[in-house]
């Protein structure tokens, strides 16, 4: 029982260096940089490779085909275009760090006595140390932060857990509140994710938890249950973007003229003001370029791609322009320009095969989550996306009955 505990926490401690992606132990050039968490991943993923009997079963054998045929198509275009391998390195990575969550998860399944809810007990300490840890960075920016509130432009330019940007930290805070649905700790989890969307007016993070709340709205809906931490919660949000323009209706205060990122815009709210420059804004527009250079080079090797993040490198060149991001910020094109039609293809069965086996609804709900905002934020290898499907692969084929419907008991 004690050797389960320990692995419950060696799980937990997967996915809480998993979350801290700004340390760099060091760098190796052409965009190779070893973290903690790569490290950690690829110790475990040899331990349970000498495990095999648990991970090398025929059950599971479409679920490791399909990552390792994608890091087949980057090596073939690595060889091919002579690009650099540090996107295939992340893949690897994710694959890994699949393999290592289903590893753990399965071990500790096996044991006496210990159930889902063991497992997911670990994740939830997790995500409380995450929350607890980008609120830290908060406080201690404090004054950044009501600078940005009484000037907003952008985003406040704070350090995050997971890196990236503040855009990010808001969508993973959201994502991640849902291990916390079934409980009445998600009121506590669900706003806190929304009220740092707020104070950071990360847009991306303020549809993440919507889509969080409205997704747990039907369910407790169709149960009979009263989703009073989604009514609350998508107030929140409501009165945050209507506020000033009420103010402004009903006080009718000086009109001003602000300036952010080179267009004019009535200064009613920077709330309101977000929202109504979706489509016009520099977030929108570079998004716009990227799609549009990543349909051009699609073109140029539509059946491979150009290799796992290398992708941009080619649009760069292309367009002559120089992109800062390092992804396409779509999913679907991402894959296209990185693993080409080959790429795209095996990862939407692989994610097929994956919803197939019915997920618990906390991993299912973050999944999907993650999938759908993978149109606009995320490029499809963040390792936590593959640790969470790793648990809950696990989850499904061990606590599953004669009918393949999980017990909730489990």
């Amino acid at each position: 029982m004690k050797k389960a505990y320990g692995i419950v926490a060696l799980l937990a401690a997967l996915l809480l260096v998993s979350l801290i992606q700004n340390i760099t132990i060091v760098s190796l050039g052409s965009g190779f940089n070893l973290k903690p968490y790569h490290i950690l991943i690829l110790l475990v993923a040899l331990w349970s490779i000498g495990k095999g009997r648990i991970v090398f079963s025929v059950r599971l054998l479409p679920f490791w085909i399909a990552p390792i045929l994608l890091v087949c198509v980057s090596l073939f275009d690595w060889v091919y275009f002579h690009m650099s391998l540090a996107g295939t390195f992340r893949a690897v990575i994710a694959f890994a760090g699949f393999l290592d969550a289903y590893f753990l998860s399965t071990l500790v399944l096996r044991a006496q006595g210990l159930m889902y809810r063991d497992i997911l007990q670990g994740m939830r300490i997790t995500v409380t140390v995450y929350f607890f840890s980008v609120y830290i960075i908060v406080i201690t920016n404090a004054k950044t932060v009501i600078d940005f509130i009484k000037s907003p432009n952008g985003h406040p330019l704070i350090p995050t857990v997971v890196g990236g940007g503040v855009n990010i930290e808001a969508t993973w805070l959201a994502l991640l509140s849902v291990m916390f649905i079934r409980t009445r700790y998600f009121l506590v989890f669900g706003l806190l994710s929304t009220v740092y969307s707020i104070l950071t007016a990360s847009r991306a993070g303020i549809f993440a938890i919507l889509l969080v709340y409205a997704t747990d709205m039907v369910v407790r809906l169709k149960r009979k249950n009263m989703p009073v931490a989604d009514v609350i919660g998508v107030l929140l949000i409501a009165l945050y973007i209507v506020e000033p323009l009420l103010y402004s209706h009903f006080f009718k205060p000086s009109t001003t003229v602000s300036h952010h990122g080179g267009y004019t815009t009535q200064h009613v709210g920077y709330a309101a003001q977000r929202v109504a420059d979706i489509g016009t804004d520099p977030g929108s527009t570079g998004r716009f370029r990227l799609w549009k250079w990543a349909l051009e080079s699609i073109k140029m090797s539509p059946i491979t791609g150009f290799g796992i993040g290398d992708g941009i490198e080619v649009m760069r060149k292309l367009s002559n322009f120089g992109f800062s991001e390092s992804n396409v910020h779509d999913f679907v094109l991402q894959f296209l320009v990185d693993t080409g039609i080959i790429g795209l293809a095996t990862y939407i069965v692989w994610l097929v095969q994956i919803v197939r086996n019915k997920l618990p609804y906390e991993m299912f709900l973050a999944a999907a989550g993650y999938t759908a905002l993978s149109l606009i934020q995320f490029e499809g290898y963040d390792v936590i996306f593959w640790l969470i499907l790793g648990i809950g692969l696990a989850v499904s084929i061990n606590c599953s009955n004669s009918k393949g419907q999980l017990r909730e008991d489990a």
